[in-house]
């Protein structure tokens, strides 16, 4: 879990870097919500349309702020490996409270809310895990970068990574598809391809990039 933390951050940097290699999109073309735009905040127990869900806090301007802190996970994980489930719960309610696509909180939320006898919340936020998975699953294959699974945040590759039960080992990017070396359980490897569309979006969003980068040298 640590190896795979560092490898996140390193990937977020690594894509921050290369932001200026890729074409930028008009400022009015971005299509991002607002901040002061209330967001979907649907109830646990509603059908939901997970990858729309995922796509209207994707295009929010205060992503960042709701769904990326690191610190908010990297608090999970310690009260999860301090076996402090009350505090899980109360971190990841906190978290979903803004953040409701969050895929990691609803895991760990619906393992301890099992551990606590809360069976019932656990299979409601076991249900929303698998369907937000499902919904970055279904986008694609990951096999090629024609059909690189879409995602709305760095954070989401590694989620989906783990529940495939794959160990990155190496990232590169490729205009603008995040491309990952990974290993199986068995020790064999292989390439899986992501496109993080709405990462580089907002990237674009905050440092009010318009027009093509020098660095691409106006091409397409």
């Amino acid at each position: 879990m640590k190896n795979q933390w560092v490898l996140a951050v390193g990937a977020g940097l690594f894509l921050l870097i290369s932001a200026h290699l890729v074409s930028a999109v008009a400022e009015e073309e971005l299509g991002l919500i607002p901040a002061d735009t209330p967001p979907p905040q649907p109830a646990w127990s509603d059908e939901v349309d997970f990858l729309d869900l995922r796509i209207a806090y994707g295009r929010r301007k205060d992503f960042g702020t709701r769904c990326e802190s690191g610190p908010k996970l990297r608090d999970i994980q310690q009260a999860y490996t301090d076996e402090n489930h009350a505090q899980v719960l109360a971190l990841t309610e906190k978290c979903l409270a803004q953040c409701p696509v969050h895929i990691a909180s609803h895991l760990f939320r619906a393992i301890s809310s099992r551990e606590v006898g809360q069976n019932e919340q656990g299979q409601t936020h076991a249900r929303w895990f698998e369907g937000l998975i499902q919904s970055i699953l279904n986008s694609g294959d990951g096999k090629t970068a024609e059909t690189a699974y879409e995602t709305i945040s760095v954070e989401e590759e590694y989620e989906t990574l783990n529940y495939l039960g794959l160990r990155p080992i190496g990232q590169a990017l490729m205009g603008q598809i995040d491309v990952f070396t990974v290993e199986d359980e068995e020790g064999n490897e292989s390439t899986v391809y992501f496109n993080p569309s709405w990462h580089f979006i907002r990237m674009f969003d905050m440092f009010n990039i318009s027009g093509r980068s020098e660095a691409a040298g106006g091409e397409e």
